[in-house]
């Protein structure tokens, strides 16, 4: 039986199948080559989706069905717009393609003191014993040169360019027992859940403009960003949902803003670049528009100071509804 044609699945779509399904896919999709393992570094925001993609290593999650899965969906927040999201419990970034062989780095449950080191050769599987596998696949074959996983080896198949579905075994190719299947993404995350990279980024980008106060009137609720430096964890899936926002526009407008344990009721200054909110003369919050539902806030050291002064909050704010899932 030849594999099904290539398809490609939407952002983390594959997080939300059970181990049998990804079974399946994984026997009847014919990988990518080796060499689009390798993570180029670039970010991508899909402004429609609301979602960006930073592609510094590829976060894994286990199927859903499996024990070391469960706690990643309790844990996990849903995205406002009900699309999926995997936080992810582990991440492989792979650096190099020499000879044949791909070399990178490996964290587990972010424990940085004991990285992986691993190897990917394209192999070609010997036989039908496995019900994922089918003889003469080629398979992408990850081991370890280091303790304690040098008893570990991945099958993995890139089934669509964002996206590998791996089998993890304990023991020697290709004779080893199945252990657990995931699923492995390009890093990607929806906007409630971005760094504060993204955040800068995004907020003097042309993405982001200045709201007119009637476009932003109503409740509001988000999420602080933290993270500075993605590259090196998963932490941003726990940006805390501590901000609101309650906007009334009118001849003498305000806002309400929720920020952590404090609660505070301020005045709206439009400007061409800022919605600002104040306190007095000083500027305490500053707010740019993206799309009809997405507001990036932030709070500068020094209100009324120079425009690259430094950055004490930023947080991002979604209305009710929005995009549904992709």
């Amino acid at each position: 039986m030849t594999p099904a044609p290539m398809r490609t699945y939407a952002a983390d779509f594959l997080t939300t199948l059970a181990t049998r399904e990804l079974h399946q896919i994984f026997r009847d999709t014919r990988t990518l080559p080796l060499a689009s393992l390798i993570n180029q570094q670039d970010v991508r925001v899909d402004v429609e989706h609301h979602r960006i993609w930073r592609d510094v290593y590829w976060k894994g999650s286990f199927a859903k069905d499996h024990p070391l899965g469960w706690d990643e969906r309790l844990l996990s927040p849903s995205p406002v717009d009900g699309s999926a999201f995997a936080s992810g419990r582990f991440w492989k970034r792979f650096d190099t393609l020499r000879g044949g062989v791909a070399t990178g780095h490996v964290v587990n449950y972010n424990l940085h003191l004991l990285p992986g080191r691993p190897e990917v050769r394209q192999v070609v599987y010997p036989d039908d014993r496995r019900r994922y596998f089918r003889a003469g696949d080629d398979v992408l074959l990850l081991t370890y040169l280091n303790q304690p996983y040098r008893i570990v080896y991945d099958a993995l198949k890139i089934v669509d360019p964002d996206t590998c579905i791996g089998v993890m075994h304990l023991g020697t190719f290709p004779r080893g027992r199945e252990f657990a299947t995931f699923v492995m993404s390009r890093n990607n995350y929806p906007f409630e859940h971005m760094s504060v990279p993204d955040h800068d980024e995004l907020f003097e980008s042309a993405h982001a403009r200045a709201p007119r106060v009637e476009e932003v009137a109503g409740r509001w609720s988000g999420r602080i960003v933290f993270v500075r430096h993605p590259e090196r964890t998963l932490h941003n899936q726990f940006n805390p949902p501590w901000v609101a926002l309650d906007v009334a526009a009118g001849p003498a407008p305000s806002a309400r803003l929720r920020f952590a344990l404090s609660s505070r009721r301020l005045s709206i200054a439009p400007s061409s670049d800022v919605l600002r909110l104040m306190a007095g003369a000083t500027t305490h919050h500053e707010l740019r528009l993206i799309g009809n539902d997405t507001l990036l806030g932030r709070r500068p050291r020094r209100a009324g100071g120079s425009p690259d002064q430094p950055v004490t909050h930023r947080y991002v704010l979604r209305r009710p509804g929005g995009p549904g899932p992709r």
